[in-house]
Formats: C-alpha cells, structure tokens, sequence
C-alpha cells in the first residue's frame, strides 16, 4: 500500500544529510537495513524519523531503496526516488547520492538566499504596517478633531485617511488578527515551506525574479539529466525522470514534446537543441555536446555554470529589494504628511472668515 505523507515532509538539508548518511553507509559495506537505522536516529524531526524507520523496515523485508521510498509519495520528491532507482538499476548507487549530494546542497543554498530576501523586506513592511496602524488610530484622530472644529473643507486624500481611521478603531481587532495570520501564512510559505519547489507563474514576469526562476528550472534539469546520461539511461527515458526534476509547468510541455519528436525518429541533437525553457547559452552547450557525443559531459559543465549564474541572481536580488524598499517606505511616508498637513495650509482662509 502506498502511503501518501505531506507532513513535515523534508527539505534540502533533510535531504542533503540523508544522503551524506547513506554514501558513507554504501561505501562502508554496512548492511543498507542497519544503516537506515542508524540514520533515522539522528534526525530530530519525528516524522523524517518515522517515515526512515519504516523505509528500514521494508528494506529489512526484502525491498530495494527506490522501492520503500517510493511507498511514500508525496514525502520524498518523485525525482529523487527516480534517481535512486536508477544508481541501484546501473549498478552506482554511490554515484547518484554523490549526485544528490550535490543537487541537495544547491537547493539548500538557494532556499535560504530566496528566505532571506524575503525575511528582511516581510520585517519591514509588517514593522512599516504597524506604525502606519499606530498613527492611524492615536495621532489621525486629533488632527480630524481639530479640522472638524474649525470646519475647514478637507482635501480628498485627508478624508481618505480619516475614514481609515475611523474603520481601523472600529474594527482593530478583526484586522489585526487578519493581517498577523495572513503574515504568518505568507512567512510559512515562502520559508518554511521549500519554495525552490513551487511552479510559481507570477515569477516569470517580475524583474531579477524571473531570472531566478528561469536558472532554477534550468539547473533542476541539466543536473538531473546529466546524472542520468552518465549512467547510460537512454535519452526518451532520461527525459522522462528528468521531467519530475522541474516544477516549471511549461518546461514539463517542452520536454513532454520533445519525448514525442524523439519517438518520431527525429535527430537527438535538434530536438535538445529545440528546448525552449533553456536560455540560449544552456541550448548551445547541450547541443554542443549531444554533436560532440559527450553529452553527459555537457550537461554537466551547464549545470555548474548555471549554479553560477544563479548564485549572481541571487546577490541581485537582495540589491534591488533594498531600494525598492526605501522607494515604498518614503511613498507611505509622504503620503501621509501630505494627507495629513495639506489642511494647514487653508487654516488662514479660514481663521480670517471667522
């Protein structure tokens, strides 16, 4: 029976160790049933834990690796089961958990650069947002006050944040609850949860984002492919593993299309060449490579320098979040000094009508 599991699934590092863990048991000789053991000792997640320690018990039973792991879908990625089976099928086990080694190394870097962008300018804006909720209920107050008592007419920015006021004392506590769990929930999703993982659209089309996501993808695949090559899997089926490597829904068409062409006899060396979700340079090297019969070779070196290219997007990420940052801050700012002293300037019209 398959076990769907969601909870507490792991991450990258859960991941990374694991695989560090299972190397050194492979390379040892120690009996693969008795080191899972050992391994799901060492994790203090209890449900990493628990899920290990039935993957030993079904190896115990007679089951390969890629077998136990796979009766958790939805725990372990489909990519990395797929791996697996394939180092135990080829005979270099060891080979594909370097392999994953490596991969899982990356996405734990990337995770926690993408975290962090979005940890520091979440922090701002919340702290921003409760200044901004402050003034609005204590300070906004006294100057409608003021203004109604001399009954000047108010500007249309003034009465906007009047009425804001007036909603927010009103109704304080169903917005704060509301804004505290939607921050929490924001936070969860883009930090607890692996978002190196998510095919998220909206990153396609926003600046330096786009970029970020379009080397994610790139390297998901090149590295997962080029493994595959290596070991001797044929291309149609390389292809297909690779697939579950990438969360980008429009990758998965142009490798799905590009199975197909393979499967009509055309030339493997157009039909790599033809990827569209790979930027220009990674087609290049790819094709470069498949003409070359050295592919896996290729698929390699693209993989490294796309890991570099992505470690650029990254920095530049955080480059261009801080003066976004000041830019939104100083708008809130002005915004309301404007709503809140353009009035003053009418107050001799109106003191000298009285």
């Amino acid at each position: 029976m398959i076990e769907s599991v969601t909870r507490s699934r792991p991450g990258p590092d859960d991941l990374m160790r694991l695989n560090q863990e299972l190397a050194g048991i492979v390379k040892a000789g120690i009996p693969l049933d008795r080191g899972l053991l050992l391994a799901a000792r060492g994790f203090t997640n209890p449900e990493v834990r628990r899920v290990l320690e039935r993957v030993q018990s079904q190896v115990q039973k007679g089951a390969s690796l890629s077998e136990a792991l796979s009766e958790h879908r939805g725990f372990f990625p489909e990519s990395y089961v797929n791996l697996i089976a394939v180092g135990e099928r080829t005979g270099s086990l060891t080979q594909a958990l370097e392999h994953l080694i490596v991969h899982y190394r990356r996405q734990s870097r990337l995770r926690a650069a993408v975290a962090s962008a979005v940890v520091y300018p979440a922090t701002v804006l919340g702290i921003a947002a409760v200044v901004v909720a402050l003034l609005l209920v204590f300070i906004v107050p006294q100057f409608a006050e003021v203004y109604h008592e001399l009954g000047s007419e108010l500007p249309w920015l003034t009465c906007q944040m009047i009425e804001a006021s007036a909603f927010l004392r009103s109704n304080w506590g169903i917005v704060a609850v509301l804004s505290i769990a939607a921050f929490g929930y924001f936070l969860y999703k883009t930090v607890v949860q692996d978002v190196t993982h998510k095919d998220w659209g909206v990153m396609r089309f926003l600046p330096v984002l786009s970029t970020l996501y379009t080397y994610q993808t790139c390297l998901a695949f090149l590295s997962s492919m080029g493994i595959l090559i290596e070991q001797g899997v044929p291309l149609a089926e390389a292809l297909g593993l690779a697939r579950t490597a990438t969360v980008s829904g429009s990758a998965r068409v142009d490798i799905d299309d590009a199975r197909r062409r393979l499967e009509r006899g055309e030339e493997a060396v157009e039909i790599l060449g033809g990827l569209r979700f790979l930027p220009p340079v990674a087609r290049t090297i790819v094709r470069y490579g498949a003409e070359q019969t050295r592919l896996g070779e290729a698929l390699d070196e693209a993989s490294d320098y796309y890991y570099t290219r992505l470690e650029f997007a990254q920095k530049n990420l955080v480059q261009v979040v801080e003066p976004i940052l000041i830019v939104l801050l100083g708008g809130i700012v002005g915004t309301l000094v404007v709503a809140l002293y353009t009035p003053l300037f009418y107050l001799p019209k109106v003191i000298g009508g009285l």
